[in-house]
């Protein structure tokens, strides 16, 4: 099976332990996992120790956007996109062309064979989330995937949305392998944005948020899964931009 991943909200109390969205300890005492009858805040139903349910997956909406990188600038994608190339998407053959390629875009916008909204989220392996605060109680996560996405998600207690989420062009070809269900092992695992996630925030009046003429700058990079490194200017979360890119190819 494709490796699966989430992002979801706990709340850790002064006393170091972690309580779920109903108030209770969210750990099973004695295994140290995460209990089966507990809840996360932003799952409607209990999801437990279940990875794929719940969390900001499940509060994925059919309007999302999606970016790729292309020249100096990133740029919407949509189903009828020419920056989604069959080269770049890994496909080739008639069969591929006819069958695979509409159903992949489909796949990489966010939607189900039957049209439905894909609420999945691909594993972050080796990356963890940063959060930047933007005001009071209003802060964004970001958290990279393997399948090559960096999602921008807002962090409200009860409705978080996605801002954006951006492929970079190198990993266009991941989402296939993850669309196909291939099953990976510790020798075929395909790596993605899996590199550390920093930021530079020139807080003019120091007072911790984003605001007045401040900027905020992301810094994303690949570690198992390519070579390049980028930096995106998030200071608006609704217009992410790009500010450089380095190809650390040798």
């Amino acid at each position: 099976q494709k490796w699966k991943g989430n992002l979801k909200r706990y709340r850790l109390n002064t006393d170091g332990a972690i309580y779920d969205a109903e108030g209770y300890p969210a750990l099973d005492r004695d295994s140290g996992f995460f209990s089966g009858s507990s809840r996360s805040y932003w799952s409607t139903e209990i999801d437990g120790a279940t990875v794929d349910s719940g969390g900001a997956a499940s509060r994925l909406e059919a309007d999302r956007n999606i970016y790729t990188i292309s020249g100096n600038a990133v740029q919407k994608l949509s189903l009828t996109s020419t920056l989604l190339s069959d080269t770049l998407l890994g496909i080739s053959g008639l069969t591929d062309l006819l069958t695979i390629r509409p159903k992949l875009i489909s796949w990489i916008l966010g939607f189900n064979e039957d049209g439905s909204v894909r609420k999945e989220i691909e594993d972050p392996l080796h990356s963890q989330p940063v959060i930047i605060n933007y005001g009071p109680g209003d802060s964004t996560a970001f958290i990279a995937t393997n399948s090559g996405y960096l999602h921008a998600f807002d962090t409200n207690e009860d409705n978080p949305k996605e801002y954006f989420s951006i492929i970079p062009k190198e990993l266009l070809q991941n989402p296939n392998e993850y669309y196909s269900n291939s099953s990976f092992n510790a020798y075929d695992k395909v790596y993605g944005l899996d590199g550390r996630i920093t930021y530079w925030h020139k807080d003019i009046n120091l007072n911790g948020l984003i605001d007045g003429n401040d900027k905020v700058y992301l810094y994303v990079g690949m570690r198992r899964g390519g070579h390049s490194y980028y930096a995106f200017d998030v200071t608006n979360r609704n217009s992410p931009q790009l500010k450089w890119q380095i190809d650390g190819s040798y």
